[in-house]
């Protein structure tokens, strides 16, 4: 019975574990978002941005 009651406990405590990052509130992006103007890549100088900016 003992061993079962330690099993339990411990597949317990191992989902916590698991579970725990995976519920944790993250930030969001500092700039977020795909496509033009979203990423990051598309400001500054224009001479330098990458042709799928213009």
């Amino acid at each position: 019975m003992k061993r079962i009651a330690a099993a339990i406990v411990a597949g317990l405590f191992g989902a916590v574990l698991v579970a725990g990052p995976a519920l944790a509130n993250a930030p969001p992006p500092t700039n977020g978002g795909n496509g033009a103007g979203q990423s990051g890549q598309c400001t500054g100088n224009p001479d330098d941005r990458p042709a799928s900016c213009h």
